[in-house]
């Protein structure tokens, strides 16, 4: 049902709305929609040399009416940009507790719904995501330095608005990044996929943001009470 809202919100006549950014600095995305994990994917400078999906563990168990499931999901890649390789090593999951279908987190987003780890010449960062319990943004997280715990991170937040008179998607149609207030990055995962990287950032903050792109391109939420 949620894809299904959410191609209605997206289809305007015979075009697909797309989220706002900055046309003539943002890279069209190939190759992750529809999604093959063998399949590369590539925008901009930016292309994966390998994509393997992990092996997928879920189980959904009924106790007096009440059922519970939980999915565990691995997968990793590496990214080749302009300077090198970034790997990326990612860890998604989703617990849910509930009864007729309908399903609530008892961790309450306590659990990241997705973690990743980055590493590129010897440089090391993490990104973390998790649920909000809301509307909009479902999902929060932030990419930080794993090797400068004083380091600021940078806001990693679900958009579900073409534009704010919109009506929200029930499913992201893609992720902002924010530095300090500042939008510095976009991602589209709906349609073919579309980022936006600020081109005044620097090198390693602008490779850093690219590989959580293709983390986030990659990624699909478990449903655990679906399994």
């Amino acid at each position: 049902m949620k894809k299904i809202l959410m191609l209605l919100l997206l289809t305007t006549g015979c075009s697909l709305a797309r989220l706002e950014m900055p046309e003539h600095e943002s890279y069209n995305v190939t190759g992750a929609n529809p999604r093959l994990w063998k399949r590369p994917i590539s925008f901009g400078p930016w292309a994966t040399k390998t994509v393997d999906m992990g092996v997928r563990h879920s189980w959904l168990a009924g106790l007096r009416g009440i059922e519970i499931g939980r999915v565990d999901q691995v997968y990793n890649l590496e990214l080749e940009g302009r300077d090198g390789a970034t790997r990326v090593d990612c860890h998604t999951q989703d617990f849910v507790i509930g009864r007729n279908g309908f399903w609530i987190d008892p961790t309450f987003g306590a659990e990241p719904a997705l973690l990743c780890g980055f590493e590129r010449h010897d440089q090391r960062a993490v990104l973390i995501l998790g649920k909000t319990g809301r509307i909009e943004p479902s999902l929060t997280g932030d990419l930080r330095n794993a090797d400068d715990e004083n380091a600021p991170g940078l806001l990693i937040r679900s958009l579900h608005r073409i534009t704010p008179k919109h009506w929200p998607s029930p499913t992201p149609l893609g992720y902002e990044v924010v530095d300090r207030g500042r939008t510095v990055a976009i991602v589209e995962t709906a349609n073919r996929g579309r980022v936006w990287i600020d081109p005044a950032l620097d090198v390693t903050l602008r490779e850093r943001i690219a590989a959580a792109s293709a983390a986030l391109l990659l990624w699909q939420e478990p449903e655990a009470g679906i399994d």
